[in-house]
């Protein structure tokens, strides 16, 4: 991120939104956007930003696979746990 382009005040982006647009859609760089010297918003090419909810999307998916083999994987090991072995009888 750099600063000097990277964050606009609101004042900024209401007198410049078109050139603010062609920034993010050419740099593929966020802008931060401020108000009262507090950052308030991110302006974002739509690429950059389904990029990003797809992530998330997968990232979300991470613990219930892991949850999912932690909980077969424990069923299955009960199941062989609670096989009774036979010992074989010897005929004499």
């Amino acid at each position: 991120m750099k600063i000097s382009t990277d964050i606009k005040p609101v004042s900024y982006l209401k007198s410049r939104a078109k050139d603010m647009l062609d920034q993010v859609n050419e740099t593929r760089r966020s802008i931060v956007i401020t108000q009262n010297g507090e950052p308030k918003a991110v302006l974002q090419d739509t690429e950059s930003f389904e990029n990003m909810r797809n992530a998330i999307g997968i990232l979300k998916l991470i613990p219930l696979v892991s949850y999912e083999n932690i909980f077969f994987s424990s069923c299955y090991f009960h199941v062989i746990k609670s096989t009774i072995v036979k010992k074989p009888v010897l005929s004499a």
